[in-house]
């Protein structure tokens, strides 16, 4: 409507009307903010970027999109929703729908 815009406001508009939420740290599975360094190296999350685990690979060595719907790729994303520690499915900061709909884990308690 205006010329500003919020991100948390339009993640909260969305959760209100039902919408997936749209930035992945509100989402039940990452994988949609990837972090490409200067170097070429593509990483699964922007935020965890400096986490080897996290590092794809390098698209000077191998295709970007290879990178991307690689297998470490998917289970990165997945592993937000199945393997989060008890602790963090219990923190009150978490969006409740990121947590109502996740199955047991191994390493949750």
């Amino acid at each position: 409507m205006g010329g500003v815009y919020v991100q948390m406001f339009d993640v909260a508009r969305r959760e209100w009307v039902g919408e997936p939420p749209g930035l992945c740290v509100h989402s039940e599975t990452c994988g949609l903010a990837l972090a490409l360094e200067h170097t070429g190296d593509l990483y699964s999350c922007d935020p965890l970027r400096r986490a080897a685990i996290y590092l794809l690979g390098n698209i000077q060595d191998r295709h970007m999109l290879e990178l991307v719907s690689s297998p470490q790729q998917l289970q990165s994303g997945l592993d937000k929703r199945e393997r989060l520690p008890r602790y963090c499915l219990d923190c009150h900061g978490v969006a409740r729908r990121t947590v109502s709909s996740r199955r047991p884990a191994a390493n949750r308690d």
